[in-house]
């Protein structure tokens, strides 16, 4: 067990002292239980860990490598550069990529991310690697997978079939992208038939 002492505790300013063990926080207080090792942190911050509620581990790193640069910077060109590199995208690829981003977010104070993964692919491939790499890392790392239509609710054919099979698969939640809806009913149509859905998937 590890005594960490001369803390400054975010949200408890009179507690000064924490307790450690097999990686678990077991006491907060002041004039702890003696421990094996005693670390001084000198006044310095202990935080909870960072929240990340937007990221896209299924195509982080993806613009990397020749002819896959968003030369112009816009979203539009990007939303382009990944429908045209997923094609060829495989499961390895997706782990890889995200092991590596998740590693950045976690040495940074992350724990917990929420990640949108595109299933307007016919294969899910990002929603299968993330699924499985979600129950790899849950010990190091909290992911919640939103089932995430980048192409389009109702423009990518299929789209609410996938998002369904992505639900089953084991997605927590839904997202949607309102810059690719015609008009704002379009959007609020797409509410509207998520909710038509049984509890079963929901």
């Amino acid at each position: 067990m590890k005594k960490y002492i001369n803390a400054n505790i975010y949200g408890d300013p009179d507690s000064h002292e924490f307790l450690v063990k097999d990686g678990q926080f077991t006491a907060i207080g002041n004039d702890l239980d003696n421990a094996d090792e005693v670390i001084d942190l000198q006044g310095r911050l202990v935080l909870p860990p960072y929240v990340d509620p937007h990221l896209h581990l299924d195509y982080i790193f993806s613009g990397l490598g020749e002819g896959n640069a968003n030369v112009s910077g816009t979203l539009f060109e990007g939303i382009q550069r990944w429908s045209d590199n997923k094609k060829s995208l495989t499961e390895e690829m997706v782990r890889e990529r995200a092991i590596k981003g998740i590693q950045k977010e976690v040495s940074k104070g992350v724990q917990f991310i929420r990640t949108h993964v595109d299933i307007t692919d016919p294969n899910l491939t990002g929603m299968k690697a993330l699924v499985t790499l979600r129950e790899e890392l849950k010990d190091l790392v909290t992911l919640q997978l939103v089932a995430f239509p980048q192409e389009g609710f109702f423009r990518y054919e299929g789209a609410e079939r996938l998002m369904q099979e992505a639900l089953e698969m084991g997605a927590d939640v839904v997202g949607g992208f309102l810059t690719l809806k015609f008009r704002m009913s379009m959007a609020w149509s797409h509410c509207d038939v998520l909710s038509t859905w049984p509890s079963s998937i929901m």
